[in-house]
Formats: C-alpha cells, sequence, structure tokens
C-alpha cells in the first residue's frame, strides 16, 4: 500500500467517525475498545521509545561516523529488536495478523541495518553502502516500509502510532 493510499484511509476513517459521532451513535470509533487496539496497547510503549531513540541517533550522526553515532545507532538497534522479540512473542487479533507480521520483519531488519551502520560508523567508513546518515544510506529504504506498515497498523486498529524517523 502506498502512503497516499494509507492517508486516504485514515482520512476516511476520520470522516466516518465524524458521521457516526454526528448522529449520536454511541459506539467505539476508530477501534477505541478493539481488540486490535486492545493489542496494539500491549506494546505501543516499546515501539514509541524505539521511534524516539531512532530519532535521537539523527543528530550525533550529523557530526559523521563518529562513536557517539555508533552509540546511538546501537541503541535504536536494540530498542528494534526489542519491540520484534516482543511481537513475535504475542498473537495479534486476525485482522492485524499480516501487518505484524511485515512489522516484525522489518524491526528485524533495522535491527541489522542500524547494527551494521553502526560497527561501520566505528570503524570511521562513512560509505553510503554501510552507514546510515540521517535518512540517507541502508536505513532509508527499511524505515519507509516501517512507516507505511505502520500506518496500515493505524488504520486498522484505530490507534496512532508514530512514524520512525
Amino acid at each position: 500500500m502506498t502512503l497516499a493510499m494509507a492517508r486516504a484511509r485514515r482520512a476516511l476513517a476520520g470522516i466516518v467517525a465524524v458521521a457516526v459521532l454526528g448522529g449520536s451513535a454511541v459506539l467505539a470509533v476508530n477501534g477505541a475498545t478493539s481488540p486490535g487496539r486492545r493489542y496494539v496497547d500491549t506494546w505501543a510503549a516499546g515501539y514509541r521509545t524505539f521511534a524516539k531513540v531512532y530519532v535521537a541517533a539523527y543528530r550525533p550522526c550529523l557530526e559523521g561516523a563518529t562513536r557517539e553515532c555508533a552509540a546511538a545507532q546501537q541503541l535504536a538497534a536494540t530498542a528494534a529488536v526489542h519491540v520484534a522479540s516482543v511481537l513475535s512473542s504475542s498473537v495479534p487479533p486476525t485482522p492485524l495478523a499480516h501487518d505484524i507480521a511485515r512489522l516484525e520483519r522489518d524491526l528485524r531488519a533495522a535491527n541489522r541495518t542500524l547494527s551494521a551502520s553502526a560497527t561501520a560508523a566505528r570503524a570511521g567508513q562513512t560509505s553510503q553502502r554501510h552507514w546510515c546518515s540521517a535518512e540517507q544510506g541502508p536505513c532509508t529504504v527499511v524505515m519507509i516500509d516501517m512507516g507505511n506498515v505502520v500506518q496500515d497498523i493505524d488504520f486498522v486498529a484505530g490507534v496512532d502510532l508514530p512514524l520512525p524517523g
């Protein structure tokens, strides 16, 4: 699903929510009490931590492939694999199963990519083939893929997870 399609789905959900509320219907809008939302709530804090740590890794990497950059990227990699482990040990509701499997895959890819980037930074290698510098290098595709699946989860579960990066 493209980013534009995901945004259109989210906007449509908001319009439906307004229409339902405007009609005085007392319903759980956007999955407020849905099994999907309750499931996402079990791991959302860990995911939000990953997203914050990943964004925080940008600043030291703006200075170049330094020890501080490597440490920040390794911290983000550790946070990513932690959330992936939580997801792998859980059983999502059927409507979310495919998206959760994709998110777990993307988080594991982020772990591998960020760990490799941290290794490159420690070695002083600034080639864009190995080192992630903000929105450049091998992390870009991983984070775009993850952002797309996060938007799908947001729509299906009626939540608002932050996009990585």
